[in-house]
């Protein structure tokens, strides 16, 4: 999960992971900018979005087997890993209105909250979303170590 989770965020992006019709707009306006992160993000949230559902069922299982804490600890790094799929849209929107407009908006911390949880600086989860992914990581670790 936490590796699917980074791969989801890698700052580094290719060519191809952008639609064919995107290279072929030589002056892009912002729309075909967001359009084509909404692509490429679509396409990295449908490779992590399975491991969430997994997680996610495994819910029940957790509570049966092992305790309702572990359960509720599962639910919960479940929950802060599909919040990426709302930053992920959050950016669009960002990338859509410009940098201009978005330096208008009241909530600048959350701008930049937006950004660094959609980009997790590769070796350096220290931004505000991944910490609170690892810290809910941790915790359902200690709670399952026992049972291992």
């Amino acid at each position: 999960m936490r590796y699917y989770l980074y791969d989801a965020r890698n700052p580094l992006y290719v060519p191809s992971e952008f639609p064919a019709s995107y290279h072929a707009i030589s002056d892009r306006t912002r729309k075909d900018e967001a359009n084509g992160w909404a692509y490429v993000f679509q396409n990295r949230w449908e490779l992590l979005a399975p491991q969430i559902m997994r997680l996610a069922t495994l819910r029940t299982k957790a509570g049966a087997l092992l305790s309702d804490d572990c359960a509720e600890s599962l639910e919960a790094l479940a929950r802060k890993a599909r919040q990426l799929h709302g930053f992920f849209q959050n950016r669009v929107e960002q990338i859509r209105k410009g940098p201009d407009i978005v330096a208008t908006w009241a909530d600048q911390d959350w701008v930049q909250y937006v950004k660094a949880s959609v980009e997790a600086i590769s070796g350096d989860h220290t931004d505000k979303y991944s910490l609170e992914f690892e810290a809910k990581f941790e915790a359902l670790k200690k709670l399952i170590e026992p049972f291992i």
